[in-house]
């Protein structure tokens, strides 16, 4: 089965990004996968800090994807989600 790739974070842009990807999927009867990159944070910030981020970072890439999971599983069909750890097109290009 093919897969269709849609990174996205949250932006206005990216969230449209996901719903043509979702129409496309729909076309090619190809599955979409939403995927949420978590960025690194600068290695010499506070243990505590860097904790609280990514969490709230996690967080919110749950509640994105979970919302985008919903509104185009009724374009796409097929959707999965997955937070990948790194920054955007790197961790997405693995």
């Amino acid at each position: 089965m093919r897969k269709i790739l849609a990174g996205v974070d949250g932006s206005p842009e990216s969230r449209a990004a996901a719903h043509k990807a979702a129409e496309l999927a729909r076309a090619l009867g190809a599955q979409l996968l939403i995927a949420y990159a978590v960025a690194p944070f600068p290695p010499h910030s506070p243990l505590n800090y860097v904790e609280g981020w990514d969490l709230a970072e996690r967080k919110y890439a749950t509640e994105l994807l979970r919302e985008l999971e919903g509104t185009c599983r009724r374009e796409a069909g097929t959707v999965e989600t997955t937070t990948v750890a790194g920054t955007g097109a790197e961790a997405l290009a693995e």
